[in-house]
C-alpha cells in the first residue's frame, strides 16, 4: 500500500517512472496543439457525417418522390386539379374581401365627417330663417339614409364573412353531393333501353329529397366528379357469366353504385356489388358486409314503372275507386306457366258465363315482343295507362319473375294489385320469395291461393264498395311510402360511397 502511493505521488510529480500524458501534452508547443485539436475534430465531424450519410439520402429521395407523385396526381386527377384552383380562387377572394372591407371603412369615415359637419353648422347657426325647418328635414333624411346604407353594409359584411369561412374543399364531406343546395344530377349509366325505368322517368329524384336528379348517359359521357351509378343488364342465355363478373368488379371501384338488372332467374352469384333487381332470398344480402350501417350487400331495388309508362300526378290524376269503369283487368301475353293457365280460364265456360265478368277489361296477345307492336294485338302504352286509371283491381299473374312492372303501374293508376303466391311455379321459382320484400312492408294487396277465387273477388268488388274505396287509399298510401323510403336509402347509400371514392381520389 505505501508503494503504491508513492509511486503514484511520484507519476504526479512528474519525478521517476514513467512520464504521465499530462506531461508529455505540457511538452508541445501551442500551435501542435491548435493542429492536433483541429484534426480531432475533424476526424469527429467525418464519422458524424458517414453516419447520418445514408438517412439524408433517404430524406432527400422521399422529398423528390413525393413532389413529382404530387404533380402527376394534379395533372392526371381533375379533382385535385379543380380543388387546387379552388383554393386559389378562394385566396383571391379573401384579398378581394379584405381590400373591400378597408374601403367601406373608408367610406364609413367619410360620411361620418360629412354629418359632423353638416350637424355643427346647423348648431351654429349658419343656417338660419326659412331654409332652417328644411335643412333639418333634409339632414334626417340623411341620417336615416346613411343608417339603412351602415345595415346593408353589415349584412353584406356576415355574407361574405360567412363565404370566407366556408370549411375547405379538400375535406371529403365539402365534396358530398349534399354539401350543395343546388340540383344535383346523377349519372345513371344504362345500354338497354328496358334498363333503369325508375331513372329514366326521374322518378327517383321526384320521391326522393328533391336534391337529385338522374340522366341516362353513355359510358364515356359521366362527368369525373359527379355522382355515378352503374346498371349492369344480365339477360338469361345471352350473356356470358365471366364477362358479367368481370363487368361488375371493374364497375364497382369506378361507380358509386353498382346494380345488376333484368336477372329475373337469379343467375348471378357474385355479390360484390350493391344493389340487385328481383329478389330472392337466395342471393339478397348475402354478400359483404358495407361500411354503411353495417348492412349486407347487395340490397334489393324494385322495378318500379316502365320508362314508357307516363307518370301519374298523385295529387289530381289518380280517378277515386267509385268512379271507375272496370272491376278487374288483365293485359298481356302468355310468357309463363301461370299466365297461360289464367289465359285458359278467361277462356274457360266458368269466366264466360259470369254476368260480372262482363264489368272487366281483359286482353291477351297470342305472343310477347320486347317493344309493344299493335300489328300483333297489343294496345298502346297510353291505353294500357288509361285501363289501370280506370280499373279497380289490376291482375299481376308472374312473368318470368313473380315481381313484374305492372305491379307499381297498378300502384301509380291507383289500381289495387291482385297476386297469387301459392302457385307452385312461385313456390320454385329460382328468385326465392320473390314477393317477401313487398310483403314485409306490409303492402295492401288482394293475395289469392289461386286464380280460380276471381268470382269470389269479383262478388265482393260489386257488393262492397266500403272495401274498394278503402283498398285503393290504402295501396295509395303505402305506395307513396315505401317508394320514397327506397329512394331516401338509395341517396344515403349514393352520399356514403360518393363521399368514399372522393375521399380516396384526394388522398
Amino acid at each position: 500500500m505505501q508503494k503504491r502511493q508513492v509511486g503514484g505521488a511520484a507519476g504526479r510529480d512528474g519525478g521517476g517512472g514513467e512520464a504521465s500524458p499530462l506531461a508529455a501534452l505540457d511538452k508541445l508547443s501551442k500551435p501542435r496543439l491548435a493542429a492536433l485539436g483541429a484534426d480531432m475534430d475533424m476526424a469527429r465531424a467525418r464519422r458524424n457525417l458517414r453516419r447520418w450519410r445514408a438517412p439524408l439520402a433517404l430524406f432527400v429521395a422521399l422529398v423528390l418522390v413525393g413532389y413529382v407523385n404530387s404533380r402527376w396526381l394534379r395533372a392526371r386527377n381533375p379533382i385535385v386539379a379543380e380543388v387546387g384552383a379552388d383554393e386559389a380562387a378562394s385566396s383571391v377572394s379573401r384579398v378581394d374581401f379584405e381590400t373591400q372591407r378597408a374601403d367601406l371603412e373608408t367610406q364609413r369615415a367619410d360620411w361620418s365627417s360629412q354629418e359632423s359637419a353638416t350637424l355643427r353648422n346647423d348648431e351654429s347657426g349658419l343656417l338660419r330663417g326659412p331654409d332652417a325647418s328644411a335643412h333639418s328635414v333634409t339632414t334626417a333624411a340623411v341620417v336615416a339614409e346613411t343608417d339603412a346604407r351602415r345595415a346593408a353594409e353589415r349584412i353584406e359584411e356576415q355574407e361574405a364573412e360567412e363565404v370566407v369561412d366556408l370549411p375547405s374543399l379538400l375535406e371529403p364531406a365539402a365534396m358530398a353531393p349534399h354539401a350543395s343546395s343546388a340540383l344535383i344530377k346523377v349519372c345513371a349509366v344504362a345500354t338497354n333501353p328496358r334498363q333503369g325505368s325508375i331513372f329514366r322517368t326521374n322518378l327517383m329524384g321526384l320521391i326522393g329529397s328533391g336534391k337529385y336528379e338522374y340522366e341516362i348517359k353513355a359510358h364515356g359521357q359521366c362527368a369525373v366528379n359527379a355522382p355515378r351509378v352503374r346498371m349492369i343488364p344480365y339477360v338469361k342465355c345471352c350473356t356470358d357469366m365471366a364477362v358479367v363478373q368481370k363487368t361488375i368488379a371493374s364497375s364497382f371501384k369506378q361507380y358509386d353504385i353498382v346494380i345488376v338488372t333484368g336477372d329475373e332467374y337469379c343467375a348471378v352469384r357474385s355479390t360484390q356489388f350493391h344493389y340487385r333487381q328481383y329478389h330472392g332470398d337466395n342471393v339478397i344480402g348475402t354478400g359483404m358486409v358495407s361500411k354503411l350501417r353495417g348492412i349486407k350487400l347487395p340490397l334489393y331495388f324494385p322495378l318500379g314503372p316502365r320508362a314508357e309508362f307516363e307518370r301519374v300526378d298523385q295529387t289530381t290524376g289518380v280517378p277515386a275507386a267509385r268512379k271507375r269503369q272496370y272491376a278487374i283487368n288483365f293485359v298481356g301475353s302468355p310468357t309463363s306457366i301461370p299466365r297461360r293457365k289464367l289465359r285458359d280460364y278467361f277462356q274457360s265456360e266458368t269466366w264466360t258465363m259470369n254476368p260480372l265478368a262482363k264489368s272487366s277489361y281483359i286482353h291477351v296477345t297470342d305472343t310477347w315482343t320486347q317493344t309493344v307492336s299493335v300489328e300483333k294485338g297489343y294496345i298502346t302504352p297510353k291505353q294500357y295507362r288509361e285501363v289501370l286509371l280506370d280499373s279497380k283491381f289490376t291482375l299481376c299473374p308472374m312473368g318470368h319473375n313473380p315481381e313484374a312492372y305492372r305491379i307499381y303501374e297498378a300502384c301509380e293508376a291507383g289500381s289495387v294489385p291482385v297476386l297469387v303466391t301459392k302457385e307452385e311455379e312461385y313456390v320454385n321459382h329460382k328468385c326465392s320469395n320473390a314477393f317477401q320484400p313487398l310483403l314485409d312492408s306490409g303492402a295492401p294487396f288482394v293475395i289469392l291461393d289461386s286464380w280460380n277465387d276471381l268470382p269470389q273477388l269479383l262478388e265482393i268488388i260489386h257488393s262492397n264498395q266500403t272495401f274498394v274505396e278503402e283498398k285503393q287509399r290504402a295501396v295509395r298510401a303505402w305506395y307513396a311510402e315505401y317508394m320514397s323510403k327506397f329512394a331516401l336509402d338509395f341517396e344515403e347509400m349514393l352520399e356514403f360511397r360518393y363521399k368514399l371514392r372522393v375521399g380516396k381520389a384526394l388522398q
